[in-house]
This record gives C-alpha cells, structure tokens and sequence, in this order.
C-alpha cells in the first residue's frame, strides 16, 4: 500500500472530517520513515509544532482502530 492509498483510508474513516494539510505531511513522510526533526526540516514547521501534530494524529487514528 502506498501513503496516498492510506491517507485516501484515512479519509474515509473519519469523515466528515479530512487530515489536514500538516497531517498529512506528517503521515506521509512518517510513512516513508522519517522521525519528526527530519519531517519538520523537510516541511519548514518547528520541530515541536510536528511532534504535536504527529502525537495528535497517531490519537485520533487510534480511536478508529
């Protein structure tokens, strides 16, 4: 599965709601297996804006799990 085929999984699981933009970068990019300091330099957002973002993200996926 690729990242666009998950997020596009993601999507429909929590709608009405869509990732939002940063999240999506998040996802993506820890999908292709970088931490947040890399996704942060690779994305131009402070280092700890991405670890909120991620720590966010990864509770509101497990809530559909």
């Amino acid at each position: 599965m690729k990242a666009e085929d998950a997020i596009e999984l993601i999507d429909k699981v929590i709608a009405p709601e869509l990732l939002t933009d940063v999240q999506e970068q998040v996802f993506r990019l820890a999908w292709e297996g970088m931490g947040y300091t890399e996704i942060a330099n690779c994305t131009n957002y402070d280092p700890d804006h991405i670890k909120r973002v991620g720590a966010n993200l990864w509770q509101k996926l497990l809530q559909f799990s």
